[in-house]
């Protein structure tokens, strides 16, 4: 049905339906997936038995006439296959759930450059890619890579604030602001879940005030797109629009000047307001964040310590190592180090917290620490195959 309505009177000749595994595959037409390393690997092609939402294989041209083809439906003008009571029906917002707006299949959570896209990102292993097409003119970006998140998110981000930047893509907002109420931005201040589209697991928001101007760090924005300090405009009603984001966010805050929760709600539609209770915003993760990033390793600590007893139920195991991470990814060795080392210490049957600290030495070129590190990860978990590849590759760097 794919390829009798929407392929071939689009005439895409670089698509399918049609999987590696079955007569008629696009064999010569697809690139090699890498891993972590940038290593090609050799397991083969990725295979995807749920076709339907995600089995279409094509190039970024391909995917460009779609994308195409449903905003010249949008505008009413030039399309040839897609209707624009269809298009209209697949890009409007349902629900404030997930990424912040969902249509039917495309995101609407995404606000680069002040504009309103229609959205969808995907991957399979050693790929992935994202397609964004504007809801009001024609510009938009396909982009595929082949490789693993760490390769394929930094060059991912360069071309698409690139392109941006090259085009004057980055619009201002149009609104006036007032000025933001001294209560309210120490209320508001701090750590947070990661609430813009709700993808927490890539790390956590951060507000802040800088030369009496709010802005929010967000690790999502800066892996879209390289922007991670965004501002904040204060419309009054405890309401604010933020650079490079569709929706207003509403801060609830009681009489005693205490954050309780906050909406998050698109302008002139109507839709369902998405209310957080302030359980979700801030919790024993973001609290650990702070106090690591506020304070110093003696003090950082003690609330842990604290912290621990506060949320005896909660993976403190993953939380700390997510929060070594972080502040690898910031470039902040010695204290992801710190922390990597704690989370040995408080859970020393974990096979992961030594394949992370593992890593750390290995980033830091301390090849025998690392070494070390992994032969404990194949002791607790002897078909680790991570550890292994990591031990020869190991060893031949201490050979050299």
């Amino acid at each position: 049905m794919v390829k009798e309505h929407l392929l071939d009177p689009l005439q895409l000749q670089h698509s399918t339906m049609i999987q590696p595994n079955e007569k008629g595959f696009l064999i010569n037409n697809i690139a090699k997936v890498h891993n972590n390393n940038g290593e090609k690997i050799r397991t083969g092609i990725p295979i995807t038995p749920q076709v339907a939402p995600s089995g279409l294989w094509s190039t970024p041209s391909d995917l460009a006439v779609i994308t195409i083809e449903i905003q010249n439906a949008l505008r009413g003008k030039g399309n040839k296959v897609i209707s624009s009571n269809v298009a209209r029906k697949v890009t409007d917002i349902v629900t404030l759930m997930g990424p912040r707006g969902w249509g039917y299949g495309w995101q609407r959570g995404v606000g680069w450059g002040n504009q309103e896209w229609f959205f969808h990102d995907g991957s399979n292993t050693g790929v992935g890619g994202d397609v964004l097409g504007n809801m009001k003119n024609g510009s938009g970006i396909v982009i595929l890579a082949n490789g693993d998140k760490p390769n394929r998110f930094p060059l991912m981000s360069y071309v698409k604030n690139r392109v941006f930047s090259l085009l004057n893509w980055n619009l201002p907002k149009k609104k006036s602001e007032m000025k933001v109420p001294e209560n309210l931005a120490k209320a508001i201040s701090g750590v947070y879940t990661e609430f813009l589209l709700g993808y927490t697991r890539i790390g956590m928001n951060t507000i802040f005030q800088e030369n009496n101007v709010l802005y929010i760090n967000s690790p999502v924005l800066k892996q879209d797109i390289g922007i991670e300090k965004n501002k904040m405009f204060y419309l009054g009603d405890n309401t604010f629009m933020v650079d490079n984001y569709p929706n207003l966010i509403q801060f609830d805050v009681n009489k005693n000047n205490e954050l309780t929760g906050m909406t998050i709600f698109k302008e002139q539609e109507n839709l369902k307001k998405l209310m957080i209770p302030i359980e979700k915003l801030r919790t024993a993760e973001t609290k650990l964040y702070e106090a690591f990033h506020n304070n110093d390793y003696t003090k950082a600590l003690a609330i842990y310590r604290q912290l621990k007893k506060e949320y005896p139920a909660f993976n403190f195991e993953n939380a700390l190592n997510n929060l070594g991470y972080q502040f690898e990814a910031k470039s902040q060795s010695e204290i992801a180090l710190q922390i990597f080392n704690l989370n040995v210490q408080e859970f020393p049957m974990s096979s992961n917290v030594y394949d992370s600290r593992g890593e750390a030495y290995f980033n830091k070129k301390d090849y025998q620490l690392s070494k070390k590190d992994y032969q404990k990860v194949l002791e607790l978990d002897s078909g680790n195959r991570n550890a292994t590849e990591m031990l020869v590759k190991i060893n031949n760097l201490i050979k050299q």
